[in-house]
Parts: structure tokens; sequence; C-alpha cells
């Protein structure tokens, strides 16, 4: 079941797979990758799903997984990150974390960019984007996608934890994040699509 929700996350938010084609890495130098990148306040998409807009359609996706909306729920943020939303001030390089709603960042903590890893994405090249802060916390490695699907939905997609390797080795995990903004009713759209996509694949 675990692994099945990770495949279902991904593809609700929109990306249908990722695969490591090689170890290729950039250096930050020649990269120019910066904090800039994804400069502002992110919320976590897990956190929209108790909102009353998205009621309905997070009514059938439990139904899909045979679990109560609030089981449904539940799991879907244990297999998120834990926070619900990333405070990033690209100019000095900090981020904040927010772990409860309608709360501010207690502390941000200094993060520098380490290097890339090359993924291979509808035949174009994608990258996570490696940051790492040398606090003592929770998640002091970050991998970070570029901000795409601005068209429809800007949203990215980011790992976090202790370590880099175990982040990379974890397949079909993409905890996905969209602007401070973002109408739920978009959300919700998002999702409906996703669960429309999914009938159709099966008949």
């Amino acid at each position: 079941m675990k692994k099945l929700t990770r495949i279902f996350s991904m593809a609700m938010a929109l990306i249908v797979a990722f695969a490591v084609v090689s170890c290729a890495t950039v250096d930050a130098q020649d990269a120019g990758v910066s904090l800039q990148d994804w400069d502002g306040k992110w919320t976590n998409m897990v956190s929209f799903y108790d909102h009353d807009d998205l009621k309905e359609v997070v009514e059938l996706l439990a139904k899909d997984h045979e679990m109560s909306v609030e089981e449904f729920i539940k799991h879907e943020q244990e297999e998120s990150v834990p926070f619900t939303q990333l405070v990033v001030d690209g100019e000095n390089s900090t981020i904040g974390f927010v772990y409860e709603k309608e709360e501010e960042p207690k502390e941000t903590y200094i993060f520098e960019y380490v290097k890339s890893y090359e993924f291979s994405h509808g035949g174009a090249s994608v990258f996570w984007h490696e940051f790492k802060t040398e606090s003592e916390i929770e998640t002091p490695v970050l991998l970070l996608i570029e901000v795409h699907g601005e068209e429809n939905m800007a949203h990215f997609h980011l790992r976090a934890g202790k370590d880099t390797e175990s982040l990379l080795a974890d397949e079909d995990w993409y905890p996905t994040f969209v602007g401070e903004d973002m109408p739920t009713t978009m959300v919700a759209e998002a999702l409906e699509h996703h669960h429309h996509s999914h009938d159709q694949e099966e008949n």
C-alpha cells in the first residue's frame, strides 16, 4: 500500500514517472543553482486535503484506496514530509519550516547548494538539486526539483531527510508544494483530473 500511495501521489502532482538515467552531477558554479529559484512561501499539497473544496474528490480517492477519509488523509500526511510549509528566502539562502497551519517559522536555517543529480522525464533532463545545512535539525538535506507547471498550477517536488544517498534511492516519492496563494479549487481540479485519468486507465 505504501508504494502504491507514493505512485499515486506522484501522478496526482502531474508527474507521471521519473527514472534515474545517470549519476551525472552539476557543479554549483556551472549550474547557477540558487535558492532564489524557489523564493517565497510554499504549501504542502497534502495539507489541503481536509479543506471543504476538496471534500468530494478526497472521498473518491479514499474509496479507491479502501480507506475512510480520515485514514486516507492521515496516511498521505505520513507519506509526505513532516512540514506543512516551506519559507524560502533566496537572497539570504535561508529556509524556515512550518509544522502547523497558520504558524510562522520559529527559526530559519542557512542551506547551501551542493550538487545536482540528473534524471530523465518525458525525454527531457530534470534534476534533483541538493541543498544542505550544518544546523542540527530533523531534515538537514533537501532535494528540490525546479518549479514547473506554471501554465496550470505552479509547483515543485522535494525530498527531505538526513542523508543524500537514502533520499536518492527512495523510489516514487515526490512530496508536492504549491504557492501559498494557490486556490483550493485549483488543487481540487488537479486531484479530480488524476482520479478520472486513473479510472480511464483501469477501464
